[in-house]
């Protein structure tokens, strides 16, 4: 691993420096204009990337539909990498233990 993969999932990274990095793109805007409220995540578990993400919870608090656009970083210049994931789910499925 080189040190500027290393560098990138360093904790020195600040998770502010890469969301504001991230807000820029065009896809953040468009969410952001629409959902301001999104929720702002940096994910370093796998590919750096910073998730936004719209929850909507139905009635009785079982989770709902909801809406993610993940912008991913690229570890050399900690910046995005031209590269976003976006999905909507309308569902989730539980498995029913008896």
């Amino acid at each position: 691993m080189t040190w500027n993969e290393l560098f990138a999932y360093w904790p020195g990274v600040a998770d502010a420096a890469l969301i504001n990095a991230t807000k820029g793109t065009p896809e953040a805007k468009k969410l952001l204009a629409k959902y301001p409220w999104a929720k702002i995540v940096v994910d370093r578990s796998g590919r750096l990337a910073v998730d936004f993400r719209v929850d909507k919870l139905e009635s009785g608090d079982e989770p709902g539909p909801y809406l993610r656009l993940r912008v991913f970083i690229d570890p050399a210049t900690n910046i995005p990498a031209d590269r976003v994931q976006a999905s909507a789910v309308t569902a989730r499925f539980r498995s029913k233990t008896s």
